[in-house]
């Protein structure tokens, strides 16, 4: 997998909830980062109750965490195709079938890093 630069805030965040909202925050470098969605619905907006916002707010906290993972998954995949073609004897015909996970791990990745992956 060729490098991606990773450009999101890394974490690690965490979620507070408030009386009026639900808060994913982190600190970096002394920075303040905050993501907030408010704990009231409005009219013609989708009816979430604090229980969907508030694992919403787990999931995007967990984010940078999960892309982490994913990459390493990745990589580490990439590496046994790589060995995989290495150990056939010279002129050999050979397929690695990557696992069923692999291409929505990628897809998930350029997702989250707003690249393409090839």
């Amino acid at each position: 997998m060729e490098k991606i630069e990773l450009k999101h805030t890394p974490g690690p965040w965490a979620v507070e909830v408030t009386k009026y909202a639900i808060l994913i925050n982190c600190t970096v470098d002394g920075i303040d980062h905050c993501v907030v969605t408010d704990r009231f619905c409005y009219p013609g907006f989708a009816q979430h109750g604090d229980s969907v916002k508030l694992a919403n707010a787990h999931l995007i906290a967990a984010a940078p965490l999960l892309l982490s993972a994913l990459m390493k998954a990745v990589e580490q995949e990439d590496k046994n195709a790589h060995q995989f073609f290495l150990q056939l004897p010279p002129y050999t015909p050979g397929e690695y079938v990557f696992p069923d996970w692999y291409y929505d791990a990628k897809d998930a990745i350029a997702k989250a890093t707003n690249t393409t992956q090839p």
